[in-house]
């Protein structure tokens, strides 16, 4: 686990969690506080601790300031866990199992990171986010002008740009008035005449789109998404082109 105070921008709202620790790092409770399950999914559930946590250990500290990073080392009896209980729907639910078996006692340890770097992309919110630790140099020495990636050359520039002269990017802004907000696009986008693009939007591959297109905050175009002139996108929609059908799907968050 990492240190992320409520808000910060790594922490993904769909994964907040509340965690009860003994003084060796030994897991005690580990508390969900959004639903993740079909029926009440993104809702906010109360805080719920139980009482049995105090036969547990006689000290212990209860955080919400710890981020989940999804860093495990397991043991091979973690397999034929997931085996025996093949209904866990996700990494709350084994937890809870572990934590609530009292026969087998089985154990969670935890370390906290002081001064590393890790995250978990999990939805736009996050990505944003460790895309922009990475671009701001956060993730030291993890950043493109000294990891090499398909034998590029990134070098680092002023005001946290990276430039590599070997494999450019391929991006055509046909016509005039085009406006573009902190936001992320890929190889081979055409954009049509004044069109905007807001904050954290992201343009996949091979987007085309018309004159006058608004892309608003945090939308997703997938790769060959084609949008005709005065088309506007709504905040958090993302637009996936199904290659069976043809057509264009929308989906919102």
């Amino acid at each position: 686990m990492s240190k992320a105070d409520p808000g910060h921008p790594i922490r993904s709202q769909e994964e907040e969690i509340v965690v009860a620790l003994d003084d060796f790092g030994l897991l005690l409770e580990y508390v969900p506080l959004v639903a993740v399950d079909s029926a009440n999914k993104n809702k906010l559930l109360p805080l719920q601790i139980s009482s049995g946590l105090f036969s547990k250990a006689s000290t212990f500290t209860i955080r919400s300031d710890l981020l989940d990073c999804r860093i495990a080392i397991c043991s091979p009896l973690v397999l034929e866990l997931f085996v025996d209980n093949f209904d866990y729907d996700n990494i709350a639910h084994f937890i809870r199992g572990v934590l609530d078996d009292e026969l087998n006692e089985y154990r969670i340890f935890t370390h906290i990171l002081d001064n590393e770097y890790a995250a978990r992309v999990s939805n736009h919110k996050t990505y944003e986010a460790i895309s922009m630790d990475v671009l701001h140099r956060w993730t030291f020495p993890f950043v493109p002008d000294v990891i090499l990636y398909n034998n590029s050359s990134y070098k680092y520039k002023r005001n946290n740009i990276y430039i590599d002269d070997e494999f450019p990017l391929i991006i055509f802004l046909q016509g005039k008035g085009c406006r573009l907000h902190n936001c992320y696009i890929y190889d081979n986008v055409h954009l049509g005449e004044h069109c905007t693009i807001e904050k954290g939007a992201i343009l996949s591959h091979n987007v085309l789109l018309g004159a006058h297109v608004l892309v608003q905050e945090k939308a997703v175009l997938a790769d060959t998404v084609t949008l005709p002139d005065n088309h506007v996108v709504a905040p958090y929609q993302r637009y996936y082109y199904d290659y069976e059908t043809g057509h264009i799907l929308v989906i919102i968050w």
